[in-house]
């Protein structure tokens, strides 16, 4: 699997971002009841006191955790990765920032999709009875409030990863590969409310676009940018 990261591109896709920003802002902007929320059969999306509990009650049988945000005591990283580990389940961290004009892909996009590809490859690490397969790998991305940095790198992974079985790396018959529009209406349908930061929006349009997955041209959007004021919805 290819880590292309973001660099910014000069013929940025702004009817596609427009689309998207449309489709996240419209009602109902709520959070959803209950935290984390699978968005593909391998992949979830959480905040990080929902993602912490883990390490102490896995429903979901989650067995990797990418962490977003950053954490700013390293000590406080090594707790969270030996919690995790007691329990079976990877840790990986990619400490991004939540601001406008911030290149969450440029800077972390090749760590996390080395972590995610690694955890998709490999099993959970727990003895399963004789002649039972292992289980197929699920992986949660979180940040602090599960709506930014986690979002875009778990946008990014659909697009890159798609439907792909969790236990096997090739394309099959099954297989469905995400245009931009349909990630960020997985997003917008699971999460609620989500991506508020557009600057975000834009790196994954721009990520989509390197990979030729935009998709269809959405109707009755200009070409014309958006102001630095209006990244935030």
């Amino acid at each position: 699997m290819s880590a292309e990261s973001s660099s910014l591109s000069k013929d940025v896709p702004w009817e596609w971002i427009k689309a998207a920003r449309d489709i996240v802002k419209a009602e109902p902007r709520k959070q959803p009841d209950h935290l984390p929320v699978q968005l593909l059969p391998w992949l979830y999306l959480s905040d990080m006191p929902s993602a912490l509990k883990l390490s102490q009650n896995n429903p979901l049988d989650i067995t990797a955790v990418l962490t977003t945000n950053k954490i700013f005591r390293e000590d406080d990283l090594w707790g969270i990765t030996a919690e995790f580990a007691e329990s079976d389940i990877r840790h990986g961290y990619v400490g991004g920032v939540d601001i406008i004009g911030y290149d969450m892909m440029k800077y972390h996009w090749e760590d996390a999709c080395k972590f995610i590809e690694e955890s998709l490859n490999c099993s959970n690490g727990k003895e399963e009875a004789v002649g039972t397969p292992a289980s197929p790998p699920k992986i949660l991305i979180h940040c602090a409030a599960g709506t930014n940095r986690s979002a875009l790198v778990a946008g990014a992974a659909m697009i890159a990863f798609g439907t792909l079985s969790s236990d096997d790396s090739t394309h099959n018959s099954n297989h469905k590969d995400f245009t931009f529009i349909e990630v960020i209406s997985i997003l917008k349908k699971q999460r609620g409310f989500v991506l508020n930061n557009i600057w975000f929006i834009r790196l994954l349009a721009e990520f989509a676009q390197q990979r030729g997955q935009l998709g269809p041209k959405p109707d009755g959007y200009s070409k014309v940018a958006l102001r630095k004021s209006e990244l935030i919805i």
